[in-house]
């Protein structure tokens, strides 16, 4: 926000990795980018893709678009 940009590599988020994998180490979360838009996705890994077959990946656009829906309750 700062920078009014946005960043690909989550490191430059100030997080130590990318991608960053959470605290738990349940996801590995990343970004991409499309001109002016963003899409954050959570990626399952480890035990935690065993466990979440069907929500495995999750995506939240800058437009605010989630998938999949289902996944989002």
């Amino acid at each position: 926000l700062d920078h009014r940009s946005f960043a690909t590599d989550m490191t430059k988020l100030g997080l130590k990795a990318d991608p960053w994998i959470v605290e738990n180490t349940y996801y590995k979360v990343d970004t991409t980018l499309s001109g002016d838009d963003y899409t954050v996705t959570a990626t399952a890994v480890g035990v935690q893709a065993t466990r979440d077959t069907a929500c495995a990946t999750i995506s939240l656009t800058s437009t605010g678009a989630k998938s999949p829906t289902e996944c989002w309750k």
